[in-house]
């Protein structure tokens, strides 16, 4: 009895987090969005700007999420009186659909999650080229400005004398 209520309630956690897999798709394919807004020699700070900001709105939706998920952990290790969550052990101790489908969907969540972490990578990449490069085109502008300015005949800053004697 208490394996088949364990299983149902592990289900519900396979469930959850494959309904989360979709929210990290939606992430991913805005980190896909940025690499392109990368890659030209322009940014688009506005559109990058927008597309974090959607990216940090569906990240507070999966915080929420996780909340809920929080609590049939909890559930589940009161349950088989665990001190900690550790699925390999939940595994070896509730045989059946419930961990099967949790197993399944760990590891579609973490497919998931190795394919966000890779593109952002490659855009923290792509945004350091960028970030070197205006560097670079700042440093030759200062040097530009200053050899400008001391080529430059003064303006006006010395004193003049007017002689009303004659």
């Amino acid at each position: 009895m208490k394996d088949s209520i364990l299983n149902l309630v592990l289900m519900r956690m396979a469930q959850g987090y494959e309904e989360q897999i979709a929210l990290y798709e939606k992430i991913y394919e805005l980190a896909m969005k940025q690499c392109e807004c990368l890659q030209g020699e322009d940014i688009d700070t506005d559109r990058l700007f927008e597309l974090i900001n959607q990216r940090q709105e569906l990240i507070a939706i999966l915080e929420n999420a996780n909340m809920e998920m929080a609590s049939l952990k909890e559930e589940v290790r009161a349950a088989l009186n665990i001190e900690k969550f550790n699925f390999v052990r939940i595994k070896a101790e509730v045989p059946g659909p419930g961990a099967q489908s949790l197993d399944e969907a760990f590891f579609l969540l973490s497919r998931q999650l190795a394919r966000i972490k890779e593109q952002d990578n490659l855009n923290v990449m792509d945004l350091h080229r960028h970030i070197r490069g205006t560097a670079a085109q700042m440093a030759k502008l200062q040097k530009t400005k200053k050899a400008h300015k001391l080529y430059q005949p003064s303006q006006g800053t010395e004193g003049v004398l007017v002689d009303y004697s004659k």
